[in-house]
């Protein structure tokens, strides 16, 4: 596969697979470890994911983290350096509207 030169590649999650492309996710750039989290959101077939990937700039790869992330998409995300935390608020579930923060990812 040859790049395009006015595309950069797709970064590759370990393991070679780039991040499942989704709708709707949330995203916080997590400043201490230098990367970008994507939060759950829907994938292609309208399955909501429950799921946090971190992008590294440096690796160019995205990393599933473990955390206690719940089904939703339209949800927001933020990063509190202090607290060294990424937040996760709201979002919809296929039950409804869900109006919670939790802490998702250190």
């Amino acid at each position: 596969m040859v790049a395009s030169p006015h595309r950069a590649p797709r970064p590759r999650r370990e393991g070679g697979e780039p991040l499942t492309p989704r709708v709707a996710p949330a995203a916080a750039y997590d400043a201490k470890a230098n990367r970008t989290c994507a939060i759950d959101g829907e994938n292609a077939s309208s399955v909501l994911l429950a799921t946090v990937t971190a992008y590294s700039e440096g690796s160019n790869a995205w990393t599933a983290i473990t955390s206690d992330a719940v089904a939703r998409d339209y949800l927001a995300a933020a990063y509190d350096s202090a607290a060294d935390l990424t937040y996760a608020f709201d979002g919809a579930a296929s039950s409804g509207a869900i109006t919670t923060v939790g802490a998702l990812v250190q």
